[in-house]
């Protein structure tokens, strides 16, 4: 099982590599983009991503069913390939595959999270779900590692002030093919027993599957549930795109804002691969502590790394280059350390989130995976709506509010099950010490 989940992880990886690469140029691309072809919008990035999450946030509400019916492998190959048809279009570029590329994207999108989110639910029990939380995370936030390193590398070989187009050949046909080699390793995926079983035992139609999800999308947990959901949506937003394209756009740091961006994504994906593996080396303290802590901890963090960036980058930022002043000069370092602090909360958030969803809905894992995303999708897009038309200031009071709300509301769900479980357990004990007293009373 182990096995599986990291051979998952590993493709979900590949697919990252690119698609997390691109979004972080995205805007800055297509801007410089705009400058040579006036037809493309200057804030096409922006659009195209508001698409991309609004298509994969209507997939979510009807991908268990797909999933049910083509089982979780085919449904990530075909899901994946979806990025990878999205990546190639940007070879031969125009207003008309870039917006129908992203909602192709933004549908393979929902169907590839919610098979591998119940891939990882079927991989795991009690006992190991921290841990295969932790280790599918961090082959994912890898990625980030990966895609740093390679546009530090470009963006430095090339002293790129701008992304020209035959800079932007190279840097999405190697995106492209990376993906591919991701479709590919979910291809070779092992089925698990666990899924043909329950398949088998449920038989359940198109309709069954479908209304399951909405009679869970109303029940308690799941509402307390969609408030750190949706956070993850808005954090991962910021992270993979508003924050690299403010960071692109700012004239005044000491070195090539490119490089700045490089450096920036490089961090984000060591924070996010320390976050995991600090979670599997703790997973066994978690468990007894409360998974709420880690949320907690990873909520102040996060503050933290929000009020860094707002005195380190100019108001105007997201929006278009420029020379605006800061509360301080503006620091690569800061923004590399604020970039490590946002991927070191997204897998506290992250790794937590499965863990618990995979904990409490081991019967319909298929759905309560589709629930996390569809709330992660509908607040990416409302984010990537007003990403290029409300200042930074205003876009990081709405990050540090949820992140408050979403450490609060994931601890109203855990506490009443933790208590739950101990009451349970001090029941079975006190059943077992009268057991054995009338065993000795008999015995005498």
């Amino acid at each position: 099982e182990t096995w599986r989940v990291g051979q998952c992880g590993l493709g979900l990886c590949l697919v990252l590599v690119a698609f997390l690469a691109m979004s972080s140029i995205e805007e800055t691309t297509l801007k410089d983009m705009s400058a040579r072809d006036p037809s493309i919008s200057p804030k096409a990035g922006y659009y195209s991503q508001t698409i991309i999450y609004g298509a994969f946030m209507i997939c979510n509400l009807i991908a268990p069913p797909i999933v049910a019916i083509l089982g979780c492998r085919w449904s990530m190959v075909v899901g994946s390939a979806c990025y990878t048809i999205f990546m190639s279009q940007f070879l031969y570029l125009s207003n008309f595959t870039l917006y129908a590329g992203s909602a192709l994207e933004g549908l393979g999108g929902g169907l590839m999270w919610t098979a591998s989110g119940y891939y990882l639910a079927l991989n795991s029990n009690e006992k190991t779900v921290g841990r295969n939380s932790s280790i599918f995370w961090m082959l994912s936030m890898t990625a980030n590692i990966i895609g740093g390193i390679y546009l530090l590398i470009m963006f430095s070989v090339n002293d790129a002030t701008e992304i020209t187009e035959s800079l932007t050949k190279i840097l999405y046909g190697t995106f492209c093919g990376v993906a591919l080699v991701g479709n590919v390793v979910f291809a070779f995926l092992r089925t698990n027993p666990k899924e043909v079983e329950m398949r088998d035992k449920k038989r359940a139609s198109y309709f069954t599957e479908l209304v399951g999800t909405f009679r869970l999308l109303f029940t308690w947990k799941m509402a307390l549930l969609a408030v750190p959901y949706a956070y993850t949506g808005l954090h991962t937003s910021f992270w993979s795109a508003v924050y690299p394209t403010s960071l692109s756009f700012t004239s005044n740091f000491p070195l090539s804002s490119k490089i700045v961006l490089g450096m920036n994504n490089l961090a984000v994906g060591v924070g996010g691969a320390a976050g995991c593996l600090i979670s599997i080396y703790i997973d066994r303290f978690v468990v007894k502590l409360g998974r709420y802590m880690v949320v907690s901890i990873g909520g102040l963090l996060n503050c933290f790394a929000l009020l860094l960036i707002g005195l380190n980058l100019p108001i105007d930022a997201p929006f278009e280059q420029t020379t605006g002043h800061s509360i301080i000069p503006p620091s690569p370092w800061i923004a590399v350390l604020s970039g490590f602090l946002l991927g070191l909360v997204d897998s506290a958030f992250n790794t937590q989130l499965y863990a618990i969803t995979s904990s409490i809905y081991q019967e319909n894992a298929a759905q309560a995976m589709a629930l996390f995303k569809f709330y992660h999708a509908l607040l990416s897009t409302v984010s990537m709506f007003y990403g290029g038309l409300l200042i930074l200031p205003g876009q990081l009071a709405i990050l540090a509010t949820l992140t408050v709300a979403s450490a609060l509301c994931f601890a109203f769900v855990e506490i009443p099950i933790r208590r739950k479980q101990r009451l349970e357990l001090l029941d079975l004990s006190v059943g077992e010490r009268d057991h054995i007293e009338d065993s000795d009373k008999n015995h005498d």
